[in-house]
């Protein structure tokens, strides 16, 4: 390459550099994240992630990551970390038949507007009916609310133990290896 071809690559590569400052100054100036807006939980699933979708969907819509092994001594379960913005994950009693349970803690809400954040008082106002388990006096086991009860939930709230508030929203149940 001669020098001449060289000096109007970088005069034509300063000038893109240029434009691009001009048309967007806040780049590298600390701008701001936006944060997601929250999704909406229902028996039916999160926002995009329906009970039922099968593996091989979530991967091709891009809404989870990678399977991971379920609790010792269940060999068919597995879960999935969502993928961002959603924050949460997936459950799978047996791959094969599809997502059992999303498990949210972040960016989402119901129908009746609760959310993370909201205390146990909201989601028993907002859900007439339910079964409780309130949070140990430890301050470190937490409490559950089933919607509309244990033996048939649609949806389940975490409560933490020490803030009393929603720390997770499960369609339809709170899986963990306790």
């Amino acid at each position: 390459m001669n020098v001449k071809g060289g000096r109007r690559i970088v005069t034509a590569l300063v000038g893109v550099l240029a434009a691009g400052v001009l048309a967007y100054p806040a780049l590298g100036q600390g701008a701001e994240s936006v944060e997601p807006e929250n999704q909406l939980i229902t028996p039916q699933g999160y926002g995009p992630v329906r009970i039922g979708a099968s593996v091989q969907y979530l991967h091709r819509h891009h809404l989870i990551n990678i399977l991971e092994s379920g609790c010792p001594g269940h060999p068919k379960e597995r879960f999935a970390l969502l993928r961002r913005p959603m924050r949460g994950y997936v459950y799978f009693r047996d791959p094969k038949k599809g997502v059992a349970a999303v498990i949210v803690n972040r960016y989402v809400k119901t129908k009746t507007g609760i959310e993370i954040g909201s205390t146990g008082a909201e989601v028993v106002e907002a859900y007439p009916h339910y079964s409780i388990v309130k949070p140990g006096v430890d301050g470190k086991t937490p409490g559950y609310i089933w919607v509309p009860n244990l033996q048939h939930p649609k949806l389940t709230f975490t409560i933490d133990a020490k803030t009393n508030q929603v720390s997770q929203i499960s369609a339809p149940f709170q899986y963990s290896c306790l």
